[in-house]
């Protein structure tokens, strides 16, 4: 357990938003450098007696303006945000990770499946998509075929681009 909360907090986003506690990610990356043993003890206790304590369930909704409207009477100029503890964050980034790894290990995702794989990134669904795009335009213009029916593709990848 040790282990993978060092790998969870090397990954996190630093700079994020915090929860009611005002706990950041850079406290609770000291806090366990300071003690690692501690955060360990407690996740593990968190997940062997299936316990989510409420304090990392709970979130202020902020609303936060976007920028460049032209007006901010209409309800749709605002993002809310609801920022929960790190702690809590931290726990449910394990156990995803572990959750991720065990339906890998008995087979229990479809190998298209992109997220949550560590061989399937972003660029890799942009890529099944493109690629039979690509050729079928191809063998289009060496047969000479025009389509014969216009099409619309949409897809819509989280960061497929910079």
């Amino acid at each position: 357990m040790a282990y993978e909360i060092q790998l969870a907090i090397a990954d996190l986003k630093y700079g994020t938003s915090v929860g009611p506690d005002n706990i950041t990610y850079s406290t609770l990356r000291r806090f366990n450098e300071a003690t690692p043993h501690l955060v360990p003890c407690v996740f593990t206790a968190c997940l062997r007696y299936t316990a989510h304590p409420p304090e990392w369930k709970t979130a202020n909704c902020i609303v936060i303006p976007k920028p460049g409207k032209k007006s901010y009477s209409h309800p749709k100029s605002y993002r809310p945000i609801s920022p929960q503890s790190c702690f809590g964050k931290l726990l449910e980034t394990i156990v995803a990770k572990r959750l991720s790894q065990t339906a890998l290990m008995y087979g229990a995702t479809h190998p298209s499946q992109m997220g949550a794989q560590p061989e399937n990134s972003a660029i890799d669904a942009l890529l099944r998509t493109i690629t039979p795009i690509a050729n079928s335009i191809s063998r289009m213009k060496t047969t000479n075929q025009n389509p014969t029916r216009p099409a619309v593709l949409t897809h819509d990848i989280e960061k497929a681009f910079n």
